[in-house]
């Protein structure tokens, strides 16, 4: 791995893009560092060099063609991000970036909107609602969602880091919802995964209770009889509810996508098969995000004014959690995880 520098072969952490195109000079920086790129520095690297870079690093070689191209496509009508976008798609699309956003906004703003999403049931009307949903595998209704949602959102290290939504939003009210509040993801990402992947993950998926370690009889078995016998398995990993959450999925869930598209927002196709290792997801998911970040269309939503916000989405079993927690590693955000809230608020009930 090479160094932070200014050589030719320097690197630097994933951060806001802004662009000074008087002096070409492109800048990033999260919660977790800012390190400068200049022009000068800049040589050619692949895409796929990039990627396989590991720990959240990006190399700053691999812009060096966006940022010659900047003046020849100044007052260039900015491209929809009304489809989804690969890899190579988002690298490629660094513009003018002058023009503000539509969702640009301070992160002052964002929190007290949700307070008029407050339900007015009490706490154990709400336990018992989430509960018969999550062990029939229905939605469980917006009301209880949002009041999770916005307790959590209310935290200091949301306000401070961003967040990433892991499980919502499944609905078009929930959508909505989002954009009334205020909290419009930035990007979001879907992990495609077929049924009968879905159903050899989770039919045979069990949790250790001693140390939370989340194991598959079939394909990531325990090595040790004692572990294997104390192994439980979560009430709505048997066949017929498994086969009612993808159905509920597709059904309610899959139209949000074509929602986002339709509001600019832009969704990140990656294949999630069970042909890949978590590994190789976590490097096309990362990489598609950094290739969105560095275009154009990430600084005109006023990413540079505020924390970063990324949405996973994808059908139960799709490693949504697995993906989110490198994620939240690799760029500093606070992952949310709206079925590990709801699964808090019904055993602490």
């Amino acid at each position: 791995m090479a160094s932070l520098g200014r050589g030719p072969r320097s690197w630097m952490m994933l951060a806001r893009p802004q662009i000074n195109q008087k002096r070409m000079t492109s800048s990033r920086s999260f919660e977790a560092g800012l390190n400068t790129y200049r022009r000068s520095t800049l040589n050619s690297v692949s895409v796929d060099d990039m990627i396989e870079s590991g720990g959240g690093l990006v190399s700053s070689s691999s812009i060096e063609s966006e940022l010659n191209a900047i003046s020849e496509r100044q007052g260039a009508t900015p491209s929809r991000l009304g489809t989804s976008l690969s890899i190579e798609d988002g690298m490629s699309s660094l513009k003018d970036m002058s023009t503000p956003g539509k969702y640009g906004r301070s992160a002052a703003e964002d929190i007290p909107h949700l307070e008029s999403l407050s339900p007015s049931a009490s706490h154990e009307e709400l336990v018992v609602d989430a509960k018969r949903c999550m062990q029939t595998g229905a939605l469980v209704p917006d009301s209880i969602v949002l009041r999770l949602l916005k307790d959590r959102m209310s935290k200091p290290d949301c306000k401070q880091h961003g967040w990433l939504l892991d499980g919502f939003p499944r609905t078009l009210s929930q959508v909505d919802a989002l954009e009334e509040a205020r909290l419009v993801p930035d990007v979001v990402v879907f992990l495609k995964v077929s049924d009968a992947d879905v159903l050899d993950r989770l039919s045979y998926r069990r949790s250790d209770p001693e140390t939370g370690t989340i194991y598959n009889l079939k394909h990531k078995a325990p090595s040790c009889p004692i572990v294997t016998d104390r192994l439980v398995r979560r009430d709505d990993d048997c066949e017929p509810v498994i086969k009612s959450r993808l159905s509920t999925f597709y059904r309610s869930t899959a139209p949000v996508l074509a929602r986002f598209r339709e509001k600019d927002v832009a969704v990140l196709d990656v294949e999630a098969g069970n042909e890949f290792s978590q590994d190789d997801v976590f490097r096309k998911v990362r990489g598609a995000i950094i290739g969105h970040f560095i275009s154009k269309s990430t600084v005109e939503s006023a990413y540079s004014a505020r924390p970063v916000r990324i949405a996973i989405m994808g059908p139960p079993g799709c490693g949504k959690g697995t993906q989110a927690e490198q994620l939240r590693s690799s760029f500093g955000v606070v992952h949310i995880s709206i079925g590990d809230l709801l699964r808090d608020m019904v055993a602490g009930s």
